[in-house]
């Protein structure tokens, strides 16, 4: 989730603001609604989604309508803060196996 954070207040600083009610409710999170869940194609077993949440007129915004031009804010965001979100992962990710590994060895040192 903290690699998300970013993206997701890029996304709200973005986002079309006529009452301000669609950046008030972008968050982030690992799990999605029912319906999110049933058109979502499972991809890894860890997931984290950056995005707006209980606001359906959100898609309507990102990429419009017949009688709306759409006002991207999701892609612009996303687009911006990718390989920033990749290095707090790899950086988040690498402290966590070194921990898990001094864990193992120390275990495997009281095992004798």
């Amino acid at each position: 989730l903290t690699a998300a954070q970013p993206i997701a207040d890029d996304m709200a600083k973005r986002a079309p603001r006529d009452s301000g009610y669609l950046g008030d409710h972008i968050d982030t999170g690992i799990r999605l609604s029912r319906r999110q869940r049933s058109v979502s194609r499972k991809e890894s077993d860890v997931e984290v989604y950056a995005g707006a949440t209980r606001v359906d007129q959100a898609i309507f915004q990102e990429f419009g309508t017949i009688d709306h031009a759409a006002q991207p804010f999701a892609r612009p965001a996303w687009d911006a803060g990718k390989m920033d979100a990749l290095e707090t992962v790899k950086t988040e990710l690498a402290a966590e196996i070194e921990k898990t590994a001094a864990r193992a060895a120390k275990r495997a040192t009281r095992k004798g």
